[in-house]
């Protein structure tokens, strides 16, 4: 997915994921949403959420759950931190991309 934000490409297929998120995922269960974290260039994230409703996305789309809504989310390496806080991402992966605004 492509989108233009204030003159900026947001690329998922160029982006370095970092971290990915999916509330309420029980094994087997096809998830209603997924967040994914990634980092454009040094400082510079954006998070890209995709979102379904399970119920209904195979009578419209009769795929392979591509998401029924799909947004960018530009992120500074501050609320890139807090996001990962928000959702219990791995420290090691924290400590290791945003050592420069942490408090240690």
């Amino acid at each position: 997915m492509i989108r233009i934000i204030d003159r900026k490409p947001y690329d998922t297929e160029e982006a370095e994921p970092l971290a990915q998120f999916m509330p309420n995922t029980v094994p087997g269960a096809v998830p209603g949403l997924r967040e994914t974290l990634y980092k454009r260039s040094e400082d510079d994230y954006f998070l890209h959420v995709e979102e379904w409703n399970t119920a209904e996305h195979y009578v419209i789309n009769y795929d392979e759950m591509d998401p029924s809504f799909e947004s960018i989310v530009p992120f500074t390496d501050e609320e890139a931190v807090d996001w990962c806080e928000d959702r219990v991402i791995n420290g090691e992966i924290v400590i290791e991309e945003f050592d420069n605004v942490l408090d240690t």
